[in-house]
Formats: C-alpha cells, sequence, structure tokens
C-alpha cells in the first residue's frame, strides 16, 4: 500500500513495516531458514513535501507526463527498496534508469554557448 508520510522530511519515498511486523532484516532471516516464511508487505511512503514529489504533483495536470510520472514512481519504488535492504526487480529497475536518463538527456542542448 501507499501513503502519505509523516516521518519524512527530506527523503522523497522510504518503505516502513506494517505495525507489529518483525524488522525487514529479521524477516530476511527466517526467509532463509524456513521456506514457508512469507516476508509482510511493506508499506510505500512518499513525501509530500519533497521537491520530487511536488514536481510530479505539478506535471500530473499534463496527461502526456504520464508515462515520465509512472517510471519515476518506479524508479523511487525501487530506491526505497535497496534503502530498505530489498532487491528490487533488477531488469525493470535498469530498464526505468535507461528512460529517465535517457529522458534527462534529452532536454539537454548541443549548442555551445558561452
Amino acid at each position: 500500500s501507499i501513503r502519505k508520510s509523516n516521518r519524512l522530511t527530506e527523503s522523497s519515498c522510504c518503505l516502513v513495516n506494517p505495525a507489529g511486523a518483525v524488522s525487514t532484516h529479521l524477516q530476511k532471516v527466517l526467509s532463509m531458514s524456513k521456506q514457508d516464511f512469507e516476508m509482510s508487505k511493506h508499506i510505500f511512503e512518499v513525501n509530500p513535501e519533497a521537491p520530487l514529489v511536488k514536481r510530479l504533483r505539478e506535471l500530473s495536470v499534463n496527461s502526456e507526463n504520464d508515462d515520465f510520472i509512472k517510471m519515476t514512481g518506479s524508479q523511487m519504488l525501487s530506491v526505497a527498496m535497496l534503502q530498505a535492504g530489498l532487491v528490487p526487480d533488477i531488469n525493470e529497475m535498469v530498464h526505468s534508469t535507461d528512460e529517465l536518463l535517457q529522458e534527462l538527456a534529452s532536454k539537454r542542448s548541443s549548442i555551445i554557448t558561452e
């Protein structure tokens, strides 16, 4: 699930364990020792005051930005997973990173100005 974060002040997002769940690290240890152990679903918290989130909100009024916003959201989730010690879908993350870098590069000019 996704929810507004009340804890983040600078970061755009993070993953948190649901109330009552053991830590992610302990869950990983348990999943290695017990084959039938299932990791709890994490909560994706988003900081609505983060500059990136604010900008995505501004861009959302134009439907032409929908794909870019989805790619960025996917990338944000992958980064939050890495920060939590979880492994995101590597192929999806590589594809998303490549798409975002292409988007950034397309906004640059090759004209030299002095």
